[in-house]
């Protein structure tokens, strides 16, 4: 099911997502190449241009960075090794800094002594009589009344005073429609869909409140 929805996974390079081949190109790179002229392909051209500026000494700028930045990445302290420090902006929050994590791990990862939890996913309610997620039957009606979908800004607005309640300000800066339903929904109920994505964009303003301190 992965591969026929997102062929370009498991050949993707560096820190490039299968979702964006499938989104940005439709992924070009999983079919032949249209290029069906005796021309030369534009591959063959970089390489050889490539080539040729390494041979003449042209690119030692370009490789002394890219091997700095790998001995920046392998030698960085380890978290024994740097003791705790505090984050720029004033912070008093002590922490050990984190190792590089590997790009494979699909989680939050956070310092230790640290936890973290969701504070509102996609689909949540907004307001008390908000109907349940369902991924089965969203339509736009649904949508409007629930948090939308892929967060980009984000910020916490508190009121100033004791910090105890402030309003999640959040844009839903576009929608991904065949990766939030399933095939057969998408097929069957076109029209929710298309509703659904157009509510789940925008703004979610969410009031928070903490009991208290810590």
């Amino acid at each position: 099911m992965l591969k026929r929805q997102l062929p370009m996974a498991g050949h993707t390079r560096g820190n490039r997502s299968p979702i964006t081949c499938q989104l940005k190109c439709g992924n070009a790179c999983a079919h032949e190449a249209p290029n069906t002229s005796g021309n030369t392909h534009f591959r063959d051209i970089a390489d050889a241009a490539i080539s040729r500026r390494a041979a003449l000494g042209l690119g030692g700028g370009l490789a002394a960075a890219v091997v700095v930045g790998a001995q920046a990445v392998s030698t960085a302290p380890t978290a024994e090794a740097h003791g705790g420090t505090h984050p720029k902006g004033g912070g008093k929050l002590e922490f050990r800094a984190l190792n590089g994590v590997p790009k494979t791990v699909d989680d939050v990862t956070v310092p230790e002594g640290y936890d973290w939890k969701a504070i509102i996913r996609w689909g949540d309610p907004l307001f008390a009589d908000s109907p349940e997620f369902d991924i089965t039957a969203q339509t736009g009606e649904s949508q409007s009344r629930q948090f939308g979908y892929n967060n980009d800004y984000l910020d916490v607005i508190t009121d100033g005073r004791d910090d105890r309640r402030g309003y999640l300000v959040s844009n839903h800066e576009y929608t991904n429609e065949n990766i939030m339903f399933s095939p057969e929904y998408i097929a069957s109920n076109p029209e929710d869909v298309v509703n659904a994505g157009i509510a789940a964009h925008g703004m979610s303003v969410v009031e928070l409140r903490r009991e208290g301190r810590g």
